[in-house]
């Protein structure tokens, strides 16, 4: 059984004007490597998953593409002007339910197959074992067979 599991990756120096097809696509080359190492290469398209961001509201590419997280970033001064303030934000991968249990299931698999190819594997090396001390003792028997008859 597996639980809900997080990848989390920090990147930085991401423009705040960027639009939200860029800002997808940075981060997605940011996570992917960890996506397959914790699901052993399962699939998971860029087009597929869901980008949100800290509000859980969807960054979908608008026209122009830009400033797709500007507005976390610009605060309402005196007199309504706005003013910039750099920090930090948290932006959402989204997988689908159907992707992700489909993976969970694969993982599942895969550790089954593994088991089953160690458990396959100390048998072949306890038969192999067997075989072995029933050569040398073969062995041995010829050369004693072989000494008594000369």
């Amino acid at each position: 059984m597996h639980q809900l599991q997080d990848l989390i990756e920090a990147v930085d120096y991401i423009p705040v004007h960027i639009g939200a097809d860029t800002l997808k696509k940075t981060l997605y080359s940011a996570i992917i490597h960890k996506w397959n190492r914790w699901t052993n290469n399962f699939p998971l398209p860029i087009n597929k998953i869901i980008m949100r961001d800290k509000l859980w509201v969807i960054l979908n590419p608008t026209t122009p593409d830009r400033d797709a997280i500007a507005r976390h970033f610009f605060k309402s001064g005196k007199k309504g002007v706005q003013i910039f303030k750099s920090g930090k934000i948290i932006i959402h991968f989204h997988v689908p339910n159907e992707i992700y249990n489909t993976m969970l299931e694969k993982r599942d698999s895969d550790e089954l197959e593994a088991e089953e190819r160690v458990r396959l594997e100390g048998q072949i090396r306890k038969n192999k074992t067997i075989v072995a001390d029933f050569a040398v003792g073969a062995s041995f028997y010829a050369s004693l067979n072989n000494t008594l008859l000369i």
